[in-house]
C-alpha cells in the first residue's frame, strides 16, 4: 500500500508538472532567469531561513512543558526533516522529527509525536484563517473565493473525521476491521498506534503563556514568508497588490500539504504559476520562471543545512529511509 501511494503521488506530480510546463517558451524562461536582479534573492534567502527558525521556536515552545532543550536541537530536527521531504520519496518529515528529537532528548516518541500533532493543528487553523482572509480580500474573484472555501472545507472535514475516530475509536476500529481484511493488518495496527500516540501526546498541551508564544511564532512564520515572497517578486520586477503576497504564500502552503513527489515538485510550480497567471494576468513564462526560482531557493538552502546537521550527528540518508519501516504512523 505504501508503494502504491508513492507511485500515485509521483503520477499526480508529473501530471501537474506537465500542466505547468505546457505551452511554455523555454528560451524565454531561460532569458528571464538570466536577467534577474539577484541582489533581492539574498534577502529572500535570509527571510526564508527565518521561516524555519520561527518554526523551531514554535516547536520548542510547544515542547517546553515536557523538557527544556536548546533551540538548536529543534532547528536541527526541522532542517533534517525538511531535507528528507525534499530528497526522499516517502514524505518522512514528521517521522524524522519524532525520532530525531526523541533520540536527542530521551523523551518517548509518543510524547514527541503529540507535540507535532499540536503544532500541525495550530498550522491548520492558521491556514484556515488565511483562507478566510483570502476569500474576503478577493471576494470579487469567484474562482479564488470558491477555491478557498473548498480547500477550507477539505481541511475541516479531515479534522472532523479524525476527531470522530478519536472519540468513537472502538466503533471506528470495528468498522475498519470489517472493511479491511487481514491483508491490511499493518494499516489497522497503524490506526491503533496513531490513536495511542495522539492521546498520550495530549498531555503536553501548553499553558496560556506558552500558547501565546506559539501563536506569535506561528504568525512570525507567515510574516517572514510574505516578506520573502515580496523580495522574490522584486527580483523579477513584478509588482502585485499586497493581498497577492498572501495568495502566493497560501498556494505554497496548500501545495506542500498535498501528497506528491519529493519537495512537492510539479504541484508547487502549478499552484504558483496558476495563481500569478489567473489572478494578476502575469505572462505564463514569467510566472513559471518565478515558480521555478522560488521553489529552488525554498528547497536548496534548508536541504543543505539539513544534510550538514545529519552528518554532524553521525546519521545518513539510509537511516532516514529505514524510518518508514517503523511502527509509528502519521
Amino acid at each position: 500500500m505504501r508503494k502504491t501511494r508513492t507511485v500515485l503521488a509521483l503520477i499526480f506530480s508529473l501530471a501537474l508538472l506537465w500542466l505547468a510546463f505546457r505551452d511554455i517558451d523555454f528560451s524565454h524562461v531561460f532569458s528571464i532567469i538570466s536577467s534577474l536582479h539577484y541582489r533581492y534573492f539574498l534577502w529572500a534567502i535570509f527571510f526564508d531561513l527565518f521561516i524555519f527558525i520561527f518554526k523551531s521556536f514554535k516547536w520548542r515552545a510547544i515542547f517546553l512543558p515536557v523538557k527544556k532543550l536548546e533551540h538548536t536541537i529543534f532547528f536541527s530536527g526541522i532542517a533534517i526533516g525538511s531535507m528528507s521531504n525534499n530528497l526522499l520519496p516517502f514524505r518522512l518529515a514528521e517521522l524524522v522529527r519524532v525520532f530525531y528529537l526523541s533520540w536527542k532528548s530521551g523523551v518517548k516518541k509518543a510524547v514527541v509525536f503529540g507535540t507535532i500533532v499540536i503544532e500541525r493543528t495550530i498550522d491548520i487553523f492558521t491556514l484556515l484563517l488565511a483562507l478566510l482572509s483570502l476569500s474576503l480580500l478577493f471576494y470579487d474573484e469567484q474562482w479564488i473565493r470558491e477555491s478557498c472555501w473548498i480547500i477550507a472545507l477539505g481541511f475541516i472535514t479531515l479534522s472532523l473525521v479524525i476527531l470522530i475516530i478519536i472519540k468513537h475509536r472502538e466503533r471506528a476500529f470495528s468498522i475498519i476491521e470489517r472493511i479491511f481484511s487481514n491483508k491490511y493488518q499493518n494499516f489497522k495496527n497503524g490506526i491503533l498506534s496513531l490513536y495511542n500516540n495522539f492521546t498520550e501526546g495530549l498531555n503536553v498541551i501548553p499553558g496560556k503563556k506558552q500558547f501565546f508564544m506559539i501563536l506569535l511564532f506561528s504568525w512570525s512564520e507567515w510574516i517572514a514568508a510574505l516578506i520573502c515572497t515580496k523580495f522574490f517578486l522584486s527580483g523579477f520586477g513584478l509588482v502585485i497588490p499586497w493581498k497577492g503576497l498572501l495568495l502566493l504564500v497560501v498556494a505554497n502552503n496548500v501545495s506542500s500539504a498535498i501528497p506528491s513527489a519529493p519537495s512537492s515538485i510539479g504541484v508547487f510550480e502549478f499552484f504558483i504559476k496558476y495563481s500569478l497567471v489567473r489572478a494578476f494576468s502575469i505572462d505564463p513564462d514569467t510566472a513559471l520562471s518565478f515558480a521555478l526560482v522560488l521553489h529552488f531557493v525554498m528547497v536548496a538552502p534548508i536541504s543543505i543545512i539539513g544534510i550538514v546537521f545529519l552528518f554532524r550527528d553521525g546519521l545518513s540518508l539510509s537511516n532516514l529511509k529505514n524510518l518508514r519501516k517503523e511502527q509509528i504512523y502519521f
